[in-house]
């Protein structure tokens, strides 16, 4: 690659493949700090759900975009991008390199693509409808949404349901054709909702267009199957005996809702199930390595499909890591 010093680099890669180790790594030979792209990291108080860096690593180089907002509050990808942009110019005009380090994909493209956020405006009354299905009938909306676009797996995570509805509404407001809507709709059984669906269409008709692209130069790191498994495995027990039952205990008693979206994710939403006396702890520890090994796999496919621009870059062996290091220090060595 010929360097280009407008350009961003990101490191992104499955859960548990070594991307905050190797910006650390890297923070030590590059003037870097790090752009975290994680939807998880924004919220107060998940310091161990949310696996942030450690008090002592963030000493060793600045960790941008944590905790950003109260745990009971919700954040979209809309916020999470008008906070990094700032924070992105900001380290450039310092003199030192930001580097984007996470695996949210949906946050990494939004920077890049500079997604029209105003194509698709929240629907109260859709979401009403759809709360009442997903409590009611979840596993037949979900067959149903699968069946209706099929891509549907790869993208989100489908225990997630304010990803989910974030996906329907994106489709029905921003990208399927007037009769489509209809159609899919009706499919969906969130036909009460159609009117407005289509007031929401004509309001996001007149929105403000795009925020301009972020030129960015990506490298997703690659981690052989078995040892990723094994990793994650470890993590898991780690973050149980670190304590991650007693955080979404503290996070109930400050008052946050279990249906708050900062339970929402891998851990965090499993605890809840344990405190309900739903799973023992060793079945508690099992689901969350499970849950987190599909989640590592869609990630994966997100990449291939999203990112197929992106350098692979093998980072399993300590000889991997170490040529890791090395090609990447230079690389971002040339951007700055």
């Amino acid at each position: 690659m010929d360097a280009d010093k407008s350009q961003v680099p990101a490191i992104t890669g499955p859960t548990g493949c070594g991307k905050t180790g190797l910006v650390l790594a890297l923070a030590e030979k590059i003037p870097l700090e790090v752009v975290c792209c994680d939807s998880r990291k924004v919220y107060r108080g998940t310091d161990i759900g949310a696996a942030k860096p450690t008090a002592e690593q963030q000493r060793r180089v600045a960790f941008h975009l944590l905790d950003l907002v109260e745990p009971q509050e919700s954040f979209s990808v809309q916020q999470y991008v008008a906070a990094a942009l700032p924070v992105i110019a900001d380290v450039r005009a310092r003199g030192k390199l930001p580097v984007i380090e996470g695996g949210t994909g949906l946050y990494l493209e939004a920077l890049r693509g500079g997604y029209d956020f105003g194509g698709a405006p929240p629907v109260p009354e859709l979401r009403a409808v759809f709360a009442g299905l997903w409590e009611s009938d979840r596993e037949s909306l979900v067959a149903r949404l699968q069946e209706l676009f099929p891509s549907v797996k790869s993208e989100i995570d489908l225990h997630n349901p304010p990803r989910v509805i974030r996906f329907i509404e994106r489709k029905l407001v921003a990208e399927l054709t007037d009769s489509e809507v209809g159609r899919s709709l009706a499919k969906l059984g969130l036909a009460v909702a159609e009117d407005a669906v289509t007031s929401a269409r004509r309001e996001a008709a007149g929105r403000a267009p795009a925020a301009e692209p972020l030129d960015v130069r990506g490298y997703v790191l690659i981690t052989e199957r078995e040892v990723l498994r094994k990793r994650i495995a470890q993590r898991t027990e780690e973050m149980l005996n670190g304590g991650l039952i007693e955080e979404v205990e503290a996070l109930l008693k400050t008052g946050v809702p279990p249906e708050a979206q900062v339970f929402a994710g891998i851990g965090h939403s499993d605890v809840l199930l344990f405190l309900e006396g739903r799973v023992s702890r060793e079945e508690l520890a099992e689901l969350i390595t499970v849950r987190t090994r599909q989640f590592a796999r869609r990630q994966d496919t997100w990449n291939r499909n999203r990112f197929g621009d992106f350098r692979q870059v093998p980072h399993t062996t300590p000889e991997e890591r170490a040529t890791a290091r090395k090609l990447l220090a230079s690389e971002f060595s040339a951007l700055l």
